[in-house]
């Protein structure tokens, strides 16, 4: 039994290492965005599904051996680049490929090779294993290497101790609340006039109009780039910062920002409604340097919905051979409850902030971009179509309601005296991306000008005299605001 054991322990590194190797690449590949954490499911996954191959093959060979090992190698390496051979046949573009069709022909050829493997001579089948248990190993220890340096700063920055804002002695309490709204991928007035011919925008234009809102629709996101952390490192610092930078210069730059040191010090209170550091977002990020931060609904525990795996989770099972299978996606995604419920719960609760103490609110939603998951109705549309554009104008127009339900629910609560300080904007246009799915259409012959072309409305009830103009950088906002309210004398870009 020990030996049986012992040769059962050697044999089984190759397919353990092969099987871990893959979740492994793809989070050094993405070590920048995500956490750790969602990498623990996965490796967990791994080594249940590399003993399971090596268990049942050798049910059918019925003696331990190299070719049992280099067995279980090839159905795990079949099984994680599944997925990945599938999307490269459909993007030929020359034949259309199904599932049913595929899966098959694609396991026959797994089976195949397997078979071939198994007839081998046990001197030859060895000297492969040991071949491939060295690559093996060097790949691993290649993607520890590339994540190492990374989970250090990311360690760094989120334990790092940021100097106590001093605050100011001469603070007025009378100064108004704050709120800056960032949709995210929201799309500029003129291309959904132009490009999608969208008679819903006239109707949200007249709102805002009516309610005193300064409208700068030709304002394009600063230097027409489309990356959201570059933009909100900028508009919280209003400084320039190259679009070329590491992704830890932009978080440093948002997580402990200019914006709020500076209404620390005049004494407001500071609350984050924030998916962007969520497993939508930015999850290596971590969160805002805020008194109070939400990234998402604390009245759900959500993890009662067995979330098996996040974001990134199915990134990596999208490869494999789980793509495959329809149901798959309804417990690789659950997620999805937790991004709906976090819309619904900032939008409601962005009405609920007005204290004695004045209130800085900056919110950050990942709506109306993918997942598309409302119809203009705020109906569910099918997972399916998530991250199909043709869905895009639907999601768009229940964002537009959204949006007019944050402004009235936010004025509802102050009155003519104490009128708070909006601002509406968003991070970018919509870009087109391209999704994973080949089968998902993008948007034809969409203008690139439109890319960066934002949503861009602020209401400043005392600011009369505001250099506001059409096509203002939004990187000025915070100086034209806080010029206004505080004779800052900020210089503007």
């Amino acid at each position: 039994m020990k030996k049986f054991l012992s040769t059962a322990s050697k044999l089984i590194l190759l397919p353990i290492l092969i099987s871990v190797y893959f979740p492994i690449l793809n989070y050094a590949n993405n070590a920048e965005l995500i956490n750790l954490s969602s990498l623990f499911p996965l490796i967990g996954f791994s080594f249940l599904l590399a003993i399971g191959a090596y268990v049942i093959i050798l049910f059918f060979a019925k003696k331990q051996s190299y070719k049992v090992s280099l067995a279980s190698f090839v159905f795990i390496v079949i099984f994680n680049t599944y997925g990945i051979f599938f999307k490269l046949i459909n993007l030929q573009d020359i034949i259309e490929i199904k599932h049913f069709f595929f899966l098959p022909v694609f396991l026959m050829i797994g089976i195949f090779i397997i078979y071939q493997l198994l007839r081998l001579k046990d001197e030859n089948a060895h000297n492969i294993w040991r071949i491939l248990s060295l690559i093996s190993i060097f790949l691993v220890a290649l993607n520890f290497i590339r994540i190492i340096p990374i989970e250090i700063n990311k360690f760094s920055r989120q334990n790092k101790l940021y100097s106590p804002v001093v605050i100011q002695d001469n603070i007025k309490p009378d100064r108004p609340d704050i709120y800056f709204i960032i949709f995210d991928e929201f799309a500029g007035f003129d291309a959904m006039r132009d490009y999608w011919q969208n008679p819903e925008v006239g109707g949200f234009v007249t709102f805002l109009s009516d309610r005193a809102f300064f409208i700068a629709e030709a304002s394009h996101s600063t230097n027409d780039t489309g990356d959201t952390l570059h933009q909100m490192a900028m508009r919280l610092n209003y400084q320039y910062y190259s679009d070329e930078s590491k992704k830890e210069i932009y978080y440093e730059a948002i997580v402990d920002n200019q914006v709020m040191k500076f209404l620390k010090e005049k004494g407001y209170q500071t609350i984050t409604f924030d998916e962007t550091s969520g497993q939508y977002g930015y999850p290596a990020r971590g969160p805002i340097h805020a008194d109070t931060n939400y990234e998402d609904d604390p009245r759900v525990d959500t993890y009662d919905k067995a979330i098996v795996f996040d974001a990134f989770g199915k990134l990596v099972t999208d490869n494999s051979i789980l793509s495959a299978i329809s149901n798959f996606d309804n417990i690789a995604y659950a997620g999805l409850e937790q991004h709906k419920n976090m819309i619904f719960f900032t939008i409601n609760e962005l009405g609920n902030l007005k204290g004695e103490t004045p209130i800085f609110v900056y919110t950050h939603l990942l709506f109306p971009h993918a997942p598309f998951m409302f119809d203009e109705n705020g109906h569910y549309v099918d997972q399916e179509n998530h991250t199909n554009w043709d869905y895009y104008l639907g999601n768009y127009n229940f964002s537009l309601k959204m949006l007019q339900q944050i402004v009235e629910n936010i004025l509802a609560n102050y009155g003519p005296e104490d009128q708070p300080v909006i601002i509406l904007q968003s991070d970018h246009g919509a870009r087109n991306s391209p999704s994973e799915n080949p089968d998902d259409p993008m948007l034809e012959n969409y203008p690139g000008k439109y890319k960066s072309l934002i949503l861009n409305a602020l209401y400043l009830p005392y600011c009369e005299e505001a250099p506001l103009t059409q096509d203002m950088d939004p990187i000025n906002t915070f100086p034209i605001v806080f010029n206004c309210l505080f004779d800052a004398e900020i210089p503007l870009k």
